[in-house]
């Protein structure tokens, strides 16, 4: 049997017709444009031993091979980022995103852009003023340059500005001794920085990983330094001991491989829901729709939503039934996330790594998001297969949880513990951000 292959000149149509999409479907633009990065990495990773992880670090991998400048590498990545969502992306940041897709696969088939695309994508790639790091627990970037005290590095993993940051490996906290990393240290090598302090352009991690294998999860290099027993080594040791298995042992992994499974469908069911329902109003605003859109694909493990559907599975309830009213407790709760950031109460510039609505669009366009998701959750619950009296039900619970005497009233009581010393009696406890709600 052949094995198939693909062009570069079947890529660069593919990315002309990302930007050429007429449908309004942004989740099938945004998957065209992952689906053709996937293809370019297949190809240029054909015939090589090497084994990854992730898209991220085949990607990594071939911009190594390939000598691809540091600025695109950052804009590779971050059309990457944009690609795995369902949120509509802004026409110039699509363009931009395409001009890093069709660099990326002139550089894996070593060949030149062909003139019908070039007309239609920038000339140079997208530049900020400022660097803007969304997650300090995990900055991934390449060694430039270094001497006894910095590394001057390009951050890779974070939607940030193109310009060098500084990492400081001597004024480390906790006086971790960082200084050998020095001695090992040569230019384009990447390192993995983990529990970072970060002040403009100086970076200060708690711990360095330095080139690490692409098949070992982040997080389990990083548990080896967390508390864990007496020691610290102990998470190690216990890795490493021989693991007994039982009829429940394994039981309980075919149980979780099952349940992660059928959680893992789930959400995929609500998000197409929620896609599909807000594509679906009509006479709305393109300005709110993507808010709305943009609010309800920041991610989140769709906790509520999926308790609904578990107990609907569980009373044998028709899947299709109870969506409706799954998808209404996950836009209330949307609802709250984007007053909650809003200045006049949290003023948050990111929620879960992205920029929070008031920040992507602005602090109008994001209350009306949020009355919207509020409103249409209780239109959901007015459509739903459910019996009149059960519809009645519904709505008067879920308005009653997040009215006055709810949600609203909790809102109310974190505004009001702002730098205060409240105690349990009060209804909550030391911390502004943690709230008793009471739900009916």
């Amino acid at each position: 049997m052949t094995e198939s292959f693909i062009t570069a000149q079947q890529l660069f149509n593919r990315v002309l017709e990302v930007i050429e999409f007429t449908d309004n479907r942004y989740d099938l633009q945004n998957h065209l444009m992952h689906e053709t990065l996937v293809l370019a990495c297949h190809e240029g990773l054909k015939g090589t031993r090497h084994g990854f992880g992730n898209l991220s670090s085949q990607v990594d991998s071939l911009c190594k091979k390939h000598n691809i400048k540091a600025q695109d590498v950052i804009a590779i990545h971050l059309m990457r980022r944009h690609s795995n969502s369902i949120a509509p992306i802004s026409h110039n940041d699509l363009l931009y995103d395409c001009r890093a897709l069709a660099l990326f696969i002139a550089a894996v088939f070593n060949t030149s852009i062909p003139s019908y695309l070039v007309d239609k994508i920038p000339i140079e790639g997208r530049r900020t003023a400022n660097i803007q790091i969304a997650n300090y627990k995990y900055i991934r970037c390449t060694v430039l340059s270094w001497n006894n005290k910095y590394i001057k590095v390009n951050v890779l993993n974070q939607e940030c500005s193109e310009e060098e940051v500084l990492v400081d490996y001597v004024n480390t906290p906790e006086h971790i001794d960082l200084n050998y990393i020095g001695k090992i240290l040569c230019e384009g090598m990447q390192l993995n920085l983990l529990d970072c302090s970060v002040t403009g352009k100086r970076i200060v991690p708690r711990i360095i990983v330095v080139e690490p294998d692409f098949l070992v999860d982040i997080s389990s290099i990083a548990n080896c330094f967390e508390d864990y027993g007496h020691h610290p080594l102990s998470f190690i040791t216990n890795r490493l001991q021989t693991k007994t298995t039982s009829a429940a042992i394994l039981l309980g992994n075919f149980a979780d491989t099952a349940l992660d499974e059928m959680i893992s469908y789930w959400q995929q069911e609500i998000e197409n829901y929620l896609l599909t329902r807000m594509e679906e109003i009509p006479n709305i605003s393109t300005r709110l729709k993507e808010a709305m859109l943009y609010a309800c694909s920041s991610g989140g493990k769709r906790i509520r939503p999926l308790l609904v559907l578990l107990i609907s599975h569980l009373e044998e309830v028709e899947l299709q039934k109870v969506l409706p009213v799954a998808a209404s407790l996950e836009m209330i709760h949307t609802y709250s996330l984007i007053h909650d950031d809003l200045p006049g109460m949290d003023n948050d510039d990111y929620r879960r790594g992205k920029l929070t609505v008031h920040k992507q669009f602005d602090e109008a366009t994001a209350i009306l998001a949020g009355d919207a998701l509020l409103n249409l959750a209780f239109e959901e619950l007015a459509h739903c297969q459910l019996s009149d009296a059960k519809k009645v039900r519904a709505i008067q619970l879920l308005g009653s949880a997040s009215g006055a005497s709810g949600m609203i009233t909790g809102q109310m009581r974190d505004i009001a513990s702002e730098h205060q010393e409240i105690t349990l009696e009060g209804g909550t406890y030391n911390g502004s951000s943690t709230i008793l709600r009471h739900w009916s």
